[in-house]
């Protein structure tokens, strides 16, 4: 493991266009004077903001101070070879540089890590790596997963997910004694929101009107409840420095008479609300959503996506539907890993960066989020200006509709020890989770 394999795995974040979902920071942030553009459309092209002097030595370039740095490299740094690197593909059989390798993997179905042999613990004092083995299966639905995990039998008393698979249903069950010992609870640190594609949905007063109609509450039913979350005006969630959200002028049942009247008459064709095929949360939002709209004249047609394709459908320009529920937990917490991701531009400040799935891009405003994410100022004050400036671009664009801050509620088998919430990115933290014998 060298800086040069460092440095690839920097170069193919700036690949977005054949590796959908990479972290979009530092292809913004870095200097690039030269407009590289990753290693598969320049494989002949150096990215001169990363630079390697020797083989344990690895400097960057910023295009201006960074002071969450630090945090990126947490995200976009895990060495990559560029000799075993075969694009998409490299998903599925990527280089192990830590305590575990893959030892099988089925896409979509499941895959199984054993400990790495080449992995030194004495070198990575922060992750003790108690299981022997993870095996992991997907596609499994929410529901199931929740009903297996609270019946603790069989193997499922090793198990946990990383996602939120409780039911509004399962509530009443997590008082019983041999489920509340399970229970792990905290700040979800995210915000779920629904989309509007501004590709789809040009108009300005559209987008307003279906913010008005939609009844929030309703939603957060949808998602479970209270104890899943609670309602919320901005896509910062609390704890980020400078959070200070405005009115939007939202009831939390929905106001079809204001709707209508910011509507004014104005024709809307049939608009695509797209879903992910095993999310019944998700099924159940957009039905809430459907019938809400239909009261303001404008009809809803609900689009069930297959899962594994789900992700990639909502960040393709061309396939993504008009409406549809998505959410941003911050990879760090400051407001400069939330607004640039989810409403800044992309390196080249000319559209939006992949991650904006409402395809939301202004000059002005765009231009003062990246300058914004370059600032040195003191983060407090960046904060509030990052806080202003998403508070301008919910109230006046309406990319999308602040839904619900989450509150993540888990339950793990019971032989599960150690089970706690990730300060930064709850979900079970797996660097500390260990299994009974």
């Amino acid at each position: 493991m060298t800086s040069a394999d460092i440095k690839y795995a920097v170069e193919r974040t700036f690949a977005s266009d054949v590796l959908p979902g990479v972290p979009p920071y530092l292809p913004v942030l870095l200097a690039n004077p030269d407009h590289y553009a990753g290693p598969y459309k320049d494989p002949n092209k150096d990215l001169a903001a990363v630079q390697t002097p020797d083989p344990y030595t690895i400097v960057f370039h910023f295009a201006a101070p960074q002071p969450d740095a630090p945090w990126m490299m947490s995200m976009a740094t895990a060495p990559v070879p560029k000799a075993k690197d075969d694009g998409r593909d490299y998903t599925l059989h990527p280089v192990a540089s830590g305590p575990y390798r893959i030892d099988s993997y089925s896409p979509n179905k499941s895959i199984t890590l054993v400990r790495n042999p080449k992995w030194n613990p004495a070198t990575d004092p922060h992750r003790p790596a108690l299981p022997d083995r993870y095996e992991v299966t997907f596609g499994i639905d929410r529901a199931t997963i929740s009903q297996r995990l609270i019946a603790d039998r069989g193997e499922d008393r090793n198990a946990l997910t990383l996602f939120d698979t409780l039911q509004g249903a399962d509530i009443p069950k997590l008082g019983q004694p041999s489920v509340k010992r399970r229970v792990v609870t905290g700040s979800g640190h995210a915000v779920l929101y629904i989309v509007f594609n501004e590709l789809k949905i040009k108009d300005l007063q559209v987008r307003k009107a279906i913010a008005l109609a939609i009844n929030r509450q309703a939603v957060l039913t949808a998602q479970g409840g209270p104890a899943f979350g609670s309602l919320t005006n901005t896509i910062i969630p609390e704890g980020i420095a400078g959070r200070n959200s405005i009115d939007l002028g939202l009831k939390p049942t929905g106001d079809p008479v204001a709707a209508a009247k910011a509507l004014n008459g104005t024709p809307v064709p049939t608009l695509h609300f797209g879903v992910s095929s095993t999310s019944t949360k998700q099924k159940a939002i957009a039905a809430q959503v459907q019938s809400d709209l239909k009261a303001i004249g404008i009809n809803v047609v609900i689009d069930e996506i297959p899962t594994d394709s789900y992700s990639k459908t909502l960040h393709n320009d061309d396939k993504a539907p008009d409406l549809f529920v998505s959410g941003f937990q911050p990879d760090w917490p400051t407001a400069a890993a939330i607004i640039p991701a989810v409403l800044g531009p992309d390196a080249s400040g000319t559209k939006w960066v992949s991650t904006n799935l409402a395809r939301y891009y202004d000059p002005t405003t765009s231009g003062q989020i990246a300058e914004l994410a370059s600032s040195s100022a003191d983060p407090a004050q960046v904060g509030k200006q990052f806080n202003d400036l998403t508070n301008q671009v919910l109230s006046t664009n309406w990319p999308m509709l602040p839904v619900v801050e989450s509150r993540n509620l888990q339950v793990v088998g019971s032989n599960i020890r150690n089970a706690g919430l990730s300060t930064l990115y709850s979900q079970i933290d797996l660097l500390r989770v260990g299994v009974r014998r």
